[in-house]
């Protein structure tokens, strides 16, 4: 009967820590949730995309200054770059990948959202609205 005792208060003290109030939801799901919102929008998501881009892209003295997490990059001005958009989020890469190892790439991405978009939410979005060129 004591060991019935023992197991019962040990399994309670196991699974208390991990309890929590699940009526609340948390501040990155609240963000997530809006950020997927906005993607279904277009005509709203475009601008709010575009200015995140410009806040990341600078053209100064003949260069392009990418701000990409703690790092600041210099490209050429003529660096290639492309917009990804799918599962993973949208996406704009900057430069050229000399290889698959990780050591030999120089491109340079940008996070614009990390929120899923579906394939025809993505034909949608025009990044080549006015006001999107990179100053």
């Amino acid at each position: 009967m004591r060991s019935n005792r023992l197991g019962i208060l040990c399994t309670c003290v196991l699974l208390l820590p991990g309890c929590s109030d699940s009526g609340k939801t948390s501040e990155s799901a609240i963000a997530r949730i809006e950020e997927e919102r906005l993607l279904h929008e277009p005509l709203r998501a475009t601008p709010v995309l575009i200015q995140r881009l410009r806040d990341a892209v600078q053209m100064r003295d003949g260069v392009l200054l990418v701000d990409s997490d703690s790092d600041l990059y210099v490209l050429p001005l003529n660096s290639p770059w492309i917009v990804n958009c799918g599962f993973l989020g949208i996406r704009a890469i900057f430069g050229n990948s000399v290889g698959a190892d990780e050591s030999a790439r120089n491109d340079v991405t940008v996070i614009l959202t990390q929120a899923s978009v579906d394939k025809m939410d993505c034909r949608t979005l025009d990044f080549r609205a006015e006001g999107a060129a990179i100053r």
